[in-house]
């Protein structure tokens, strides 16, 4: 179709009013904008289909050039201008740019003195854009794609050979065959559950739009989709890498028309910096996409409401061939409307991720909102129905698709959480009422120590699939922690006929058989668990401490040191090494053990820092106790300060720090301290008689009996005086006899 020029003309005579546009020519004028704006991909080998490098190049498509770049098709960048937070890459030429163009192919496109054009940009090495990657990643064999028949989802295994933690700030996808690859995924499993897919499928990889065990490398959602440049993290959000993990590339596979040997390349780019950020992704989605044969536009709207305040930092809309207008925004809680992203000319074969200049705050309560517009009539030149036809939700090419991954930065850790929630209730609410829907919500409610909701979730998800093993597992979790281990022995027994291989479940189930005094039966279900995964720390620190229970300290000591050089500065590795120093008798060796512990992180403290917290507190209390042994008490109480100020309910940092307080006198402190012993969880509170241990004579009973008075507990306060003016009057203590029953007499029962 011809294009119009009449628009063109008054935007020449717009710019005319304020300068002229001088003639130009190739060296000086064109072969700069080019080099800056095009060959990248324009050039012998680049993802383009003709290369712009040189003279003859460019004069052949001087007028195309100069169309394709007033009509804002080229260089490729669809976002609008302005509608949003400063893009990072924002492509397009300036106005004088596009003048320039235009001149030169309306005076015949010169070519001026060609020694004086610019060198143009080297071209990438081996295709890599950023340079050679620290590690490149390849499936051993092609996977044949057949030229014709449906869509095919494969998965490809790909071992890491890594020999430490590395982590990731930029990924490189290569696909060696562009026309094939509708899009790919990159996903993580530190288990052996992809590999053996892999192993029962006889070609490369295996055949699954389910990911299995696989899941998204922290804070990311990182995939390739044609026209996509490369994956680079924001600031202080790297990935991380463990040796042992697989790397899982899935790939959207449509036939082509002839046979495709698919074998893409990733490329990683590593840096030293750990992560320094909390990053998550929230999703949009529109389930129920259904868009009537010749609907012009078509549209749907998705909301998230933020629970909290969060940063966003990047964007990922994507849809299919007949998306055609899509806005992503934010709605304050004062009303104010908030541009994320608008992409008023979506096209799939240019669809991308998008990073903020500057990640944009949203307070808590923003409402979030998707509004995509679908052209599925004849007069979308992308529509591949000719004639139109009646396009569904679904991840074929010939489905269409509407969502948005949105990455935001958090304040804190435990903020997490409450997106997490809220994201599985949105997919329920979307209609997405799967078991794999109600154990999300289950998981974040049960990390906020939401018991009961988290049980009923984990309920609800087993009545839509009884075989959910790891459902079964969390309730017999929540069954142990309520007290219940009859219940929970039920559950970890039923989860492990559900899956026999399954890690948490072996674990519980050893836990909890030991804690019961079935150490000989726990001993090899841990045993089998270590040989299955060596690398699983979980594993090994259980199986340290079912040892040393067993007075097997020097075979748990043993275990410990042989831990993998990259996982033996973690935190509880460190800790139960510092112990059985100090257990040894090693007390110089142990607090230096356990000076690290107490800084140390903790490498899969996921979801919250809870537990990097508790064992930096519990590395404080034991260089509490061996600071005993300089008779410093000073030196005892800041330990105990610094544990109690990172795990303020640790039972025996509070129960030392009441002694600390008895041993100094301070009456009011001690009070403060049981108040605080008795508010602990019932599974953690210590016995009444521990208690008195701590607080010797009639002083302390009275002690006691006043903090069980405040908490209304006043049958046990009586209790407690009874029990210790009986031992007062055996021992002829006079004094404290006279004391304890002034506190009876003072506590006497009032009549009605």
């Amino acid at each position: 179709m011809t294009r119009p020029r009449i628009i063109f003309g008054l935007l020449i005579v717009g710019l005319g009013s304020c300068k002229a546009v001088p003639r130009t020519d190739y060296a000086t004028g064109i072969a700069p904008i080019l080099n800056q704006h095009c060959v990248a991909c324009h050039r012998p080998e680049g993802s383009a289909p003709f290369s712009l490098l040189g003279y003859e190049a460019a004069r052949r498509r001087a007028r195309l050039m100069a169309d394709v770049a007033a009509d804002r098709y080229m260089p490729p960048w669809k976002p609008e201008p302005n509608y949003g937070p400063a893009l990072v890459g924002s492509r397009g030429l300036s106005a004088t740019e596009l003048a320039v163009l235009r001149s030169w192919a309306d005076t015949g496109a010169p070519s001026g003195d060609l020694s004086l054009t610019p060198e143009p940009p080297s071209p990438p090495h081996d295709g890599w854009t950023l340079g050679e990657p620290d590690l490149v990643l390849q499936a051993t064999e092609a996977y044949q794609l057949g030229a014709a028949g449906s869509d095919v989802f494969r998965n490809f295994v790909l071992p890491l050979p890594l020999d430490r933690r590395r982590y990731v700030r930029t990924v490189e996808f290569l696909p060696e065959s562009r026309n094939a690859i509708h899009h790919a995924v990159i996903a993580l499993d530190p288990t052996p559950g992809s590999r053996a897919r892999d192993a029962a499928d006889p070609g490369p990889g295996f055949d699954s739009m389910d990911l299995g065990q696989a899941i998204n490398p922290n804070g990311h959602i990182i995939g390739w989709t044609p026209g996509q440049i490369p994956y680079e993290v924001f600031p202080g959000t790297a990935w991380e890498l463990a040796p042992g993990t697989d790397l899982i590339l899935q790939l959207h596979l449509v036939p082509t028309g002839r046979s495709e040997f698919i074998r893409p390349r990733i490329g990683l780019y590593f840096t030293e910096e750990s992560p320094s950020v909390t990053s998550t992704v929230i999703q949009l989605r529109e389930y129920d996409l259904d868009i009537p044969a010749g609907a012009v536009a078509h549209e749907i709207e998705e909301t998230f409401t933020l629970p909290t305040s969060a940063r966003v930092f990047g964007l990922y809309p994507h849809a299919h061939y007949l998306g055609k207008d899509l806005r992503v925004f934010a709605e304050l809680p004062d009303g104010r409307p908030q541009g994320l992203i608008r992409i008023p000319d979506w096209d799939f074969a240019w669809q991308s991720d998008y990073r903020l200049v500057e990640p944009l705050r949203l307070p808590a309560g923003s409402r979030i909102v998707m509004r995509y517009s679908y052209d599925n009539s004849a007069s979308n030149p992308r529509n591949p129905s000719r004639p139109p036809q009646r396009v569904k939700a679904g991840w074929r090419s010939a489905d269409e698709m509407g969502e948005v991954a949105i990455q935001l930065l958090l304040d804190r850790q435990s903020d997490r959480l409450l997106l997490d929630e809220a994201q599985a209730r949105y997919d329920l609410a979307s209609g997405v009422t799967t078991a794999t829907s109600w154990y999300n919500l289950a998981v974040a409610l049960d990390y906020q120590d939401r018991n009961a909701e988290a049980e009923a979730a984990y309920t609800r998800a087993l009545t839509l699939d009884p075989t959910l093993a790891k459902a079964v597992n969390n309730l017999g979790v929540l069954a142990e922690q309520r007290g219940d281990h009859t219940a929970a022995l039920r559950h970890y027994q039923a989860a492990r006929v559900a899956d026999p291989q399954a890690i948490e479940t072996r674990l519980n189930l050893a836990r909890l058989l030991a804690r019961q005094g079935g150490i000989a039966e726990a001993r090899p279900l841990l045993q089998d668990a270590l040989r299955d995964q060596p690398r699983n720390l979980r594993v090994r620190l259980t199986l340290a401490d079912l040892l040393v229970a067993a007075r097997n300290a020097a075979t748990a000591r043993s275990l410990l040191d042989t831990t993998p050089v990259d996982l033996a500065g973690d935190a509880r590795v460190l800790l139960r090494r510092g112990k059985l120093l100090a257990l040894a008798g090693e007390a110089a060796k142990a607090r230096a053990v356990l000076a690290q512990a107490a800084v140390a992180p903790v490498f899969d403290d996921e979801h919250i820092d809870r537990l990097t917290r508790e064992c930096h507190a519990e590395a404080r209390y034991n260089l509490a106790i061996l600071a005993q042994d300089t008779g410093s008490i000073a030196a005892v109480s800041a330990e105990l300060e610094t544990a109690l100020s990172l795990w303020p309910e640790h039972p025996d940092s509070l129960l030392m720090s009441l002694a600390v307080a008895g041993a100094r006198g301070d009456h009011p402190n001690q009070r403060q301290l049981l108040d605080r012993l008795l508010e602990l969880p019932t599974e953690r509170q210590f016995p009444h008689s521990t208690l008195l241990e701590f607080l010797p004579g009639a002083s302390g009973a009275v002690l006691l009996a006043d903090a069980l008075d405040r908490k209304g507990e006043h049958a046990a306060a009586r209790a407690t005086i009874l029990t210790a003016l009986a031992s007062a009057r055996t021992q002829a203590q006079v004094s404290a006899v006279q004391e304890l029953e002034a506190w009876l007499k003072n506590h006497m029962p009032r009549p009605r």
